[in-house]
């Protein structure tokens, strides 16, 4: 698109104004409508946002071959058709970019930037019945959810016990700190390797596990 702008702009040619407007009500009312509806799941789903992101760009830009349409009809300034693909072409990678980050974020299961893992065990070693932690990973999962994994030590006890510890870390998880998908390995041996793998504490460039 932006390669064709650069061709119209230096041989620009005339452009009938009321057959603009006329095709660019139609799609500003389809658009809009299909902006409406995605709207509602844009918050929460990627694939969603998307969609809506796509659509609600195809809104602006009927909306603003709309305007040009008016133009048209009293000015000949048709230099104007290419300006008005370049600034659509801005628009289409801008509102891409966030969407590409988050969908490399997923890729390759890295945790959510409003992840704290030095919180995160902060908060369940603080419980009663919590020796450690240690192999904490957090990951998202498809830009909807978070999933944790994580190995704990407890002092050796009744499974019924641990069943209730259980309950109570999964949601401290899901209160503090939104994380819904937790899957947590109980131990009652502490690790004898202290290593990266053997806690939860990371520097911010390791912050994707």
């Amino acid at each position: 698109m932006a390669i064709e702008a650069g061709k119209r702009l230096s041989a620009p040619a005339p452009i009938a104004g009321a057959t603009v407007i006329g095709v660019a009500l139609a799609a500003l009312a389809g658009n809009a409508f299909s902006t409406w509806l995605l709207s509602r799941g844009a918050r929460e789903n990627l694939n969603l946002r998307g969609a809506f992101l796509h659509m609600l760009i195809d809104s602006l830009v009927s909306l603003g071959v709309l305007a040009l349409g008016v133009v048209w009809l009293f000015y000949p300034w048709y230099w104007l058709d290419p300006l008005v693909s370049w600034i659509i072409v801005g628009l289409v990678f801008f509102s891409g970019w966030d969407i590409l980050k988050d969908s490399v974020l997923v890729l390759m299961n890295a945790a959510p930037p409003t992840i704290d893992l030095p919180a995160i065990r902060n908060e369940v070693e603080a419980l009663a019945g919590v020796e450690g932690l240690h192999h904490l990973h957090v990951w998202s999962l498809d830009g909807e959810g978070t999933a944790l994994t994580a190995h704990i030590i407890v002092p050796d006890q009744m499974l019924s016990q641990v069943d209730t510890l259980a309950g109570r870390i999964r949601m401290l998880l899901s209160e503090r700190f939104d994380i819904h998908h937790p899957v947590l390995q109980f131990e009652s041996r502490p690790c004898e390797t202290p290593s990266f793998l053997c806690n939860s504490s990371c520097k911010p460039s390791d912050n994707h596990h």
